[in-house]
């Protein structure tokens, strides 16, 4: 509800402003993680690269020493380890660096001591140790962690390390053999834990390559380990080493077929390391080409996700913008700020989408508000003009009446003073009737001109209030007789009811006093067919010196 709230409360550019970020930071985001994926893979494959250079250069190391124990020389091991340490900070991170270095120092120690030692027996333990130390370090490089590497790049990782086990077993199998033949040409009758374990080396090179040709080589890798065996000195090999096997023959061998067996096994060793170089290039080469293959995708992807966020923006800003534009132009169009004489707001906003329909419609509607209030203008003067010829035409028919009532009542009254007169003269019995007639409509007459001339002076705000003594309570009593007659005639009872408290005499409008309690009199009787009517007064107190009563 708060997130509802919020937005509600933004203005149209700001909301327009989140419209646009949000798509523009999702598409980041997807391309950090993108590129982030990316890197990660140019890392590992330049992990890789430095994981097959620190093996070559740990088998070749490897291939040196043994050469040296063979041939009682020495090798130059600084320059190497430090070669190996440096690959080793790329490939490893600081707690496999450790071990790594640990492993490396035990390997070098191995070595150097191979070469300070003179004794044979301490130099079997001491060969003991270095390969002991070497096949820890290839463990190690076997179990190397490689996150997002591709399954081509890790296939020939496994096959070269397939091959880097054959090439020590097969480096370890000529060690033995040399210690054979040194047995056998001293006599020593021990020679039988040596075939034994030259048996054991033959098996496991024989598993490493059953794995390397079934499990984890491709076509190519396993077209170059069979044309490297086709060579004849696997077999000149093969045999050397059946005629040291065979007991029967180990007196038989001349030394230059010792000689030559030896040989064999050297060029076995250097074709199986000539399969692992090729492999090595064959894999170095994949790395540099996937390397530039997800550098230009980097690049790729980078510049498209570039492009797009611009285009998005642009497009973004020109909505935006028309939009904000088209929405001010339209309020400033209905605060009035356009004048007539401008140009119309469906020709400042052009196009033909939702905005310009919405112009148009704002257009027509302001039309037809300013249509109706100028109607309504014109009626309300029409009004106004119908009121004012109103109410001359009352001021006019009031003056009319007020004049008319004048001049009637000058003659009317006339007529009463004559019939006044004529009434105090002898008169007979008829004619006496007929004068109080005469009289009695008179002042009838007279009672209703008075009447109309009271109604012209209430329109034109001229009716006076002449308050003087008289009698309330009569004028009850008058009322209560005049309409006692009607009374009478509807069956009705009729109630004076007059409180004690009430004054003899007060000062009041008698003539106005009688014309109000006659009508409501009139009214009350004329609309009541059974119970009572009844006319009374009572005293309320006073106030300011001003007595209250009610009718």
């Amino acid at each position: 509800m708060r997130v509802f709230n919020f937005w509600n409360n933004l203005s149209v550019q700001r909301k327009m402003i989140l419209l646009v970020l949000l798509p523009i930071a999702l598409i980041i985001f997807l391309a950090y993680r993108q590129i982030s994926t990316l890197n990660l893979q140019l890392d590992n494959l330049v992990k890789v690269e430095a994981l097959v250079r620190f093996s070559e250069i740990l088998s070749e190391t490897h291939a040196q020493a043994n050469d040296a124990r063979l041939n009682k020389t020495t090798i130059a091991l600084s320059s190497i380890f430090d070669s190996l340490q440096r690959y080793a900070s790329t490939i490893y991170n600081e707690q496999d660096q450790d071990r790594i270095n640990n492993l490396l120092a035990d390997y070098r120690e191995s070595i150097t001591s191979i070469d300070e030692s003179s004794d044979a027996s301490d130099t079997k333990d001491l060969v003991e140790w270095q390969n002991d130390s070497y096949k820890q370090l290839l463990l190690f490089i076997e179990k190397t962690p490689l996150t997002a590497v591709l399954p081509k790049v890790d296939g020939h990782l496994v096959a070269l390390s397939q091959l880097e086990w054959l090439m020590f077993w097969a480096d370890e199998e000529i060690w033995q053999i040399n210690l054979l033949v040194k047995e056998l040409q001293t006599g020593n009758p021990r020679t039988q834990d040596i075939r034994e374990h030259i048996v054991n080396l033959v098996q496991s090179q024989q598993l490493f390559v059953e794995r390397f040709v079934a499990i984890n080589a491709d076509e190519a890798q396993v077209s170059l380990l069979l044309e490297a065996f086709s060579n004849m000195v696997f077999e000149q090999s093969s045999i050397f080493r059946q005629q040291l096997l065979n007991q029967n023959s180990e007196t038989t061998l001349s030394i230059a077929e010792i000689q030559s067996g030896m040989d064999a096994l050297d060029l076995r060793l250097n074709l199986i390391q000539g399969v692992s170089q090729a492999i090595e290039v064959q894999l170095r080469s994949e790395i540099r080409n996937l390397v530039q293959h997800f550098e230009q995708q980097r690049v790729f992807f980078v510049t498209i996700v570039s492009l797009l966020t611009i285009f998005i923006i642009v497009i973004a800003v020109s909505v935006a913008h028309r939009v904000t534009r088209n929405l001010s132009l339209v309020l400033s169009f209905l605060e009035n700020k356009t004048n007539v004489g401008d140009v119309p707001l469906t020709r400042q906003i052009g196009g033909k989408d939702e905005l310009s329909r919405f112009a148009r419609e704002v257009e027509r509607l302001n039309h037809e508000q300013h249509e109706s209030q100028r109607k309504l203008l014109e009626a309300k003067e029409d009004a106004e003009q119908a009121k004012e010829n109103a109410i001359e035409a009352s001021k006019a028919k009031s003056s009319f009446l007020a004049n008319m009532s004048h001049e009637i009542r000058t003659p009317l009254n006339g007529v009463i003073g004559i019939s006044e007169v004529l009434s105090d003269t002898e008169l007979t019995a008829t004619q006496k009737d007929y004068v109080d007639t005469i009289e009695t409509s008179s002042h009838l007459l007279l009672s209703l001109i008075n009447d109309i001339l009271d109604f012209s002076k209430i329109e034109s705000g001229m009716l006076q209030i002449n308050p003087h003594s008289t009698s309330i309570r009569e004028t009850i009593y008058d009322i209560a007789s005049i309409v006692a007659p009607k009374v009478k005639e509807k069956g009705v009872e009729l109630n004076v009811d007059i409180d004690q408290n009430v004054p003899f005499r007060v000062l009041a409008d008698d003539h106005r006093m009688r014309q109000v309690l006659m009508n409501f009199m009139s009214n009350a009787v004329k609309f009541t067919d059974k119970g009572s009517v009844t006319i009374g007064v009572h005293h309320q107190g006073e106030s300011n010196k001003h007595g209250i009563v009610i009718i």
